[in-house]
């Protein structure tokens, strides 16, 4: 089974986002550490169970973010 995580983030201008990823302990380091995904009134993120055969690239126009936590961790080590 894979899993794809979407958080849904809290805009701030009464709008809501959701963003995409593959990886849980990126997912569980981003809810820890982020409280906009807690902003809305319900759950901060959903969870799609796919088989294991399934293509991810055959959503479309869905951005997923694939990176390990090492790489986003490197990616905003300067922020």
């Amino acid at each position: 089974m894979k899993n794809l995580y979407g958080l849904i983030s809290d805009n701030g201008d009464g709008s809501n986002s959701i963003n995409w990823y593959t990886n849980k302990t990126l997912v569980d380091l981003l809810l820890k550490n982020d409280e906009t995904y807690y902003a809305n009134e319900g759950s901060p993120a959903v969870t799609l169970n796919l088989p294991d055969d399934f293509n991810l690239n055959t959503l479309g126009t869905f951005y997923i973010n694939k990176q390990s936590l090492e790489e986003w961790e490197e990616t905003f080590e300067d922020l």
